[in-house]
């Protein structure tokens, strides 16, 4: 799953100026971030055995699609969802982050 946020992270992390941090440091929590929130955060339970089967346990859309009797389009389009779930979630996170940094 990682790999599929990477150019995204990257993308966060060099756009991204916090006094103190390096970009490393952006990148690191960028991935702690997207990983609570696959684990914890508001994702239903379909939505992290979708996450589960495609990204930790490495199938694909297709596979996950046979196996929920789904078309192939629909799963694609649920993969999509979840990971924009995800997405406007660390925008989220990262955004209340900056916002506490500027203030002090």
């Amino acid at each position: 799953m990682a790999g599929e946020f990477r150019p995204l992270i990257f993308n966060i992390s060099k756009r991204t100026f916090i006094d103190g941090y390096k970009i490393q440091d952006i990148q690191n929590q960028c991935y702690e971030t997207l990983f609570k929130c696959v684990s914890l955060y508001n994702l239903t339970e379909e939505e992290k055995q979708l996450i589960d089967f495609i990204f930790y346990k490495n199938n694909t859309v297709q596979t996950y699609a046979y196996y929920k009797n789904l078309c192939y389009s629909t799963a694609n389009l649920k993969k999509k969802v979840t990971l924009k779930k995800i997405l406007n979630y660390m925008n989220l996170h990262y955004n209340q982050i900056e916002y506490n940094n500027n203030i002090f």
